[in-house]
């Protein structure tokens, strides 16, 4: 069944942290995965689950005698996006059948030297089943949805591509192509979300004396 989920803003996971790509242009990045499960209030703890990316970008060059650098970045349109399974074959995203939610839009962004910054690139929230985990990322390539059951490991990765525009020609504007490396895609099985769940529901009891 699938049912609508309010934005997913509880997380009960750690971070899985992806390497940085090759630098290009005093730029490089890096994808950041965190698994998030909620009720259909948006309260952390309840069945519906997903995973959630952002993207960090960070300025390499030192802070003195250095500038600042400036790009536009649409994450559903600048990033391609690609999962592949513990074997490394690509999985095919699903094309959606229900989306209440947008994506984030364009980012204007300013990287001070030797700055970094983190936000984030999927679409959280509508077209969440409740037996399964949900990617979603761009709405021209699709939705990702992996079994809770499952236990296979997956990974993602891709590629970010700025073009040169005529009025954002000049040493501040980056543009340019960079490969972003895999990382990994970590969600709790279905007992292990089922206990969580179910310890953070229990009531709290006094202490005696």
């Amino acid at each position: 069944m699938l049912l609508t989920a309010a934005a997913a803003n509880a997380v009960d996971s750690e971070e899985s942290v992806g390497v940085w790509s090759s630098e290009h242009q005093q730029l490089r990045a890096r994808f950041i995965v965190r698994h998030a499960s909620t009720f259909l209030d948006g309260k952390p703890g309840g069945p519906y689950s997903e995973l959630l990316v952002y993207l960090e970008l960070q300025n390499t060059s030192p802070g003195l005698g250095s500038m600042q650098l400036k790009l536009d970045i649409d994450p559903t349109t600048n990033i391609v996006y690609r999962v592949a399974d513990e074997r490394g074959s690509l999985i095919e995203p699903e094309p959606f059948a229900f989306r209440s939610t947008v994506g984030p839009g364009v980012y204007n962004l300013v990287l001070p030297p030797d700055g970094n910054l983190r936000f984030p690139v999927s679409i959280s929230g509508g077209g969440v089943f409740e037996d399964k985990v949900k990617l979603d990322l761009s709405p021209s390539q699709g939705i990702w949805y992996f079994k809770k059951s499952d236990g296979g490991e997956y990974k993602l990765s891709g590629t970010l591509r700025v073009p040169a525009l005529r009025e954002r020609i000049g040493p501040l504007w980056w543009r340019g192509e960079l490969e972003i490396p895999p990382v990994k895609l970590r969600f709790p099985g279905p007992n292990t979300q089922n206990a969580a769940t179910t310890k953070a529901a229990e009531p709290r009891r006094g202490t005696e004396r």
